[in-house]
């Protein structure tokens, strides 16, 4: 260890006195001899050298406790311990079917072949032999002959029909009215008006149903061959027309997936039901399907 003597000589100075009187000191009382340590560079390397020393000897361990080697059994690896780990991919909840359950469409068919018969042969109230269905049966409107339950019909064209009536069993046929658009009656008369007239005349539950007539060749009856061939025509009432608006989207999807031909869309088995509505009260119903069978 080097020591520094640091000897201050002798100096001309004063030391304070509580009387406020100055006196001089002695040499001997102004040597002021210091001894400091002077820093030892040569010790600092030293321990600088040790710190290293111990850093690099941790950071070997570490390595060797994260080496395959020193743990065959670790599930990590040193180089993914240093990534940052990635967010696991999302898989789909819903995954695609091996078959598609959404209908292809089919350049080769046309699957709108029912779709597109509408006005294709338009037709009166009367142009043609009518089909009524009440009472769950067909029958002949003019002759009243029984027809049956089932029905096989090939389609050749369907039609809006719009009935403005009293809306009551009660009422004369004659105050009944029919419109194909809805707004004109087929004798000129304005709808809205017409309606108006009937409640005026009494009838409160008078309004406009929104029908269809379809048209086609009666191919078969359950009951009777007597109108076998014959073309006719049938109205459909408003729970019976969402029935075939059924069978248009039915139809167009079978047609899609390769089930039916055109020819089998067209060709329909229609059959009459008997349901209540939310009143209690019995009426008939038509239901549509493809007639697939030889």
């Amino acid at each position: 260890m080097l020591d520094t003597l640091l000897t201050i000589g002798t100096m001309s100075a004063l030391t304070g006195r509580k009387d406020g009187q100055t006196q001089p000191t002695t040499n001997l009382e102004l040597i002021m001899v210091l001894k400091r340590k002077a820093p030892d560079f040569e010790a600092q390397s030293e321990q600088a050298q040790q710190d290293a020393a111990v850093q690099e000897t941790q950071e070997a361990a570490t390595a060797k406790a994260v080496s395959p080697d020193a743990n065959p059994e670790a599930p990590w690896d040193p180089a993914e311990v240093a990534e940052t780990p990635k967010p696991a991919a999302t898989k789909a909840l819903v995954s695609q079917p091996k078959g598609a359950l959404v209908a292809q469409n089919n350049p080769k068919v046309n699957i709108n072949v029912v779709k597109n018969l509408k006005d294709q042969y338009p037709v009166q109230y009367d142009s043609l032999a009518q089909i009524s269905a009440t009472q769950g049966r067909f029958t002949d409107r003019e002759s009243g002959t029984n027809l049956g339950t089932e029905l096989l019909f090939e389609l050749l064209s369907y039609q809006d029909q719009y009935v403005v009536s009293p809306n009551d069993d009660k009422a004369p046929k004659d105050v009944v009215k029919y419109s194909s658009d809805g707004v004109t009656c087929s004798d000129g008369t304005d709808v809205k008006t017409y309606v108006n007239d009937l409640r005026e005349m009494g009838w409160k539950n008078a309004r406009i149903n929104a029908r269809y007539v379809i048209v086609g060749a009666l191919v078969q009856a359950e009951k009777t061959a007597d109108f076998d061939g014959l073309l006719m025509q049938i109205d459909l009432s408003p729970k019976s027309k969402s029935q075939f608006d059924r069978y248009l989207i039915q139809s167009a999807f079978d047609l899609a997936k390769g089930k039916i031909t055109e020819e089998q869309a067209k060709l329909v088995d229609i059959v009459a039901e008997v349901t209540e509505n939310a009143a209690k009260q019995s009426y008939t119903i038509c239901k549509f399907s493809s007639h697939t069978a030889d």
